[in-house]
Order: C-alpha cells, then sequence, then structure tokens
C-alpha cells in the first residue's frame, strides 16, 4: 500500500517540492538539481520553471509504471502485446524531456505518428504469426479430438488494439490539433467552437494559458488512467489488486478537478490530495486486513466454514 500511495503521488509531487514560483520548500534538501538543469537562459530543459519541469516528468513516469504494470499482468490477454505501444510512447517523452529534445524534430507530431504506426503494425504481425502457429495446433487437435478450431483473431481484438493505438498517441495529440506556439486549431481540425466555449474573460483556458496546455494535461491525465485502469481490470487474484484503486480513483480525482475548472480551488491542493489518498488507502487496508484476518480464522476453524471450502483448503 506505501508503494502505491507513493505512486499516485507522482501526479502532484512536484507542489510538493516546488512553490508554483519555482522555489523549493525549506524541508527539501537542496541538491543543486534544479541550477544543474538551467541553462543561460533561465530555462530548465526548456521548461519555463522547475515546478512546470518536475510536472510533465513525473507524469510521464507516472503513466509508464501504469503501462508496464497492465502489461506485466496481460500475460493471456490477446492484446498484450499492444501494451508495449503504450510503454514505448511513455519511455519516449521522458527520454525527450530529459535530453532537452522537445523543440527538435524528434518531437515533431508527424515522426512520433508514423513510428507509432510502424510499431503498431510490426507488433501486430508478431502477434498474427504466433496465433497463426496457435491456430494451426488447435486444427492438429481438431483432427484427433473431433473438437472444431478457435477462431483466434476476431473483428473485437483487432478494434481493442485500434483503440490502445488511439490512446498509445494521448502524450502527443495536442501537436495534432494545435501548431506549436500558436493559437487555437489547426485548419484541417473542424471549428466546433470549443476552444471558446472553454475560454474564460481573462483569456484562460479553463484554468490554462491557452487551449494547447490544455490539450496537454488533460490527455496526459487520461493517457495515465488508461494504463492504471487497465493494470486494476487485469489484476485479478492479485493481492495487491484493491490498492490499485488508489492510482485510478486519483486519476480521475485529476481528470474531474480539469474538466470541471477546479485547477486553482483548493481540491487541486497538494496537501488535500495526499490526505485524501492516505484516507482512502487506510479504509482499504482496513477492510483488506478484516477480510484476510476472518478468512484465516475460519480456515482454522473448519466448523465455521462451509465444507466444500475447507476440503479445497485442505487439498491444497
Amino acid at each position: 500500500m506505501t508503494i502505491l500511495i507513493g505512486l499516485s503521488s507522482l501526479t502532484f509531487l512536484h507542489e510538493l517540492i516546488v512553490h508554483p514560483d519555482g522555489t523549493t520548500y525549506s524541508w527539501v534538501p537542496d541538491w543543486n538539481i534544479e541550477k544543474t538543469l538551467t541553462d543561460t537562459n533561465g530555462k530548465v530543459l526548456g521548461y519555463s520553471q522547475y515546478y512546470v519541469f518536475l510536472y510533465f516528468l513525473l507524469i510521464q513516469v507516472y503513466s509508464l509504471i501504469a503501462w508496464l504494470g497492465w502489461f506485466s499482468v496481460s500475460k493471456s490477454k490477446p492484446y498484450r502485446f499492444a501494451l508495449i505501444i503504450g510503454v514505448l510512447s511513455s519511455f519516449y517523452h521522458i527520454i525527450l524531456i530529459l535530453s532537452n529534445s522537445r523543440k527538435t524534430d524528434l518531437n515533431s507530431f508527424d515522426l512520433k505518428l508514423i513510428g507509432t504506426a510502424i510499431i503498431f503494425c510490426t507488433l501486430f504481425l508478431i502477434y498474427y504469426f504466433f496465433e497463426k502457429i496457435k491456430k494451426a495446433k488447435l486444427e492438429y487437435a481438431q483432427q484427433i479430438f473431433g473438437h472444431p478450431a478457435k477462431k483466434i483473431i476476431t473483428s473485437q481484438i483487432i478494434l481493442v488494439w485500434l483503440l490502445i493505438f488511439i490512446a498509445s498517441t494521448s502524450p502527443y495529440v495536442h501537436d495534432i490539433i494545435t501548431a506549436r506556439g500558436g493559437v487555437g486549431v489547426k485548419d484541417w481540425i473542424p471549428q466546433l467552437g470549443i476552444e471558446k466555449l472553454l475560454t474564460d474573460t481573462e483569456g484562460y483556458v479553463w484554468g490554462f494559458n491557452s487551449y494547447r496546455a490544455f490539450l496537454l494535461s488533460i490527455s496526459l491525465q487520461i493517457f495515465a488512467q488508461i494504463g492504471w485502469a487497465g493494470w486494476l481490470h487485469d489484476s485479478a487474484y492479485k493481492l495487491y489488486r484493491p490498492f490499485l484503486v488508489l492510482p485510478v480513483g486519483l486519476s480521475l480525482y485529476q481528470i474531474v478537478i480539469i474538466l470541471f475548472d477546479q485547477t486553482n480551488s483548493s481540491m487541486n491542493r497538494p496537501d488535500i490530495k495526499l490526505l485524501l489518498i492516505m484516507t482512502i488507502g487506510a479504509v482499504i487496508c482496513y477492510f483488506y486486513f478484516f477480510k484476510n484476518k476472518r478468512f484465516n480464522s475460519n480456515s482454522e476453524n473448519p466448523n465455521k466454514m462451509p465444507q466444500s471450502v475447507h476440503n479445497a483448503i485442505k487439498n491444497n
């Protein structure tokens, strides 16, 4: 639980370390990290502030952990290879941030989109190759036992692969929709008036200084949420599964904060969010311990449990 509480705090850890004005809190050890990363123009690896740099780096690390965790528990799922796309997407953006390459051609959306498509096709072909071998074995079993061979690759599987591919573009969907340094959406995007609807009288888009920044923040949170929700869904029978509710719930909380324009409210304060995940974590831990304590107590006293359950425990 402690590890998952720590991981859940990655989305707002920058708020616990650095003030919005860029100065670090007094309790943080002075390791001169900010000074080392700051260039002669006052940029921290291309970001305007250390605060902003930490936010985008940590949300990418948060997403990477989620997609890696999902991949680790999806061993029997037909979309397991597709999850590698999400893992590589987060990893690539972390490399771009740490190497200060965000404003180079390596960060162009067309290069990333083409690369994602190539990786998608390659992984799908590998998956198809292994599934074809599996189908051949099933057809051989059919000849021996008379059972019909299963259809390996279905339209539902292809759809899931495509959805994962689309989700993997979330970290750079803002580059596809908006121009870097520009105002508004690109010319080929239909003018639906969403930006105008979300912009207040002071020019802020739902609390962000631009529509591009809003899209980047919300898409990164959604990308992380998909990874954590997938990990929770596929982690059946894992002892830590109940505690995955913490990062899933926090990611959903962050999305709600953004969508309801509450980024500057007390609901978005780091101490409130930390208190929230610790409280929920304590409740989950209590019921988890209580449930297991009852089960262990019943296993020691077979008269308190059904005979079938007692026999299953005894045989194991």
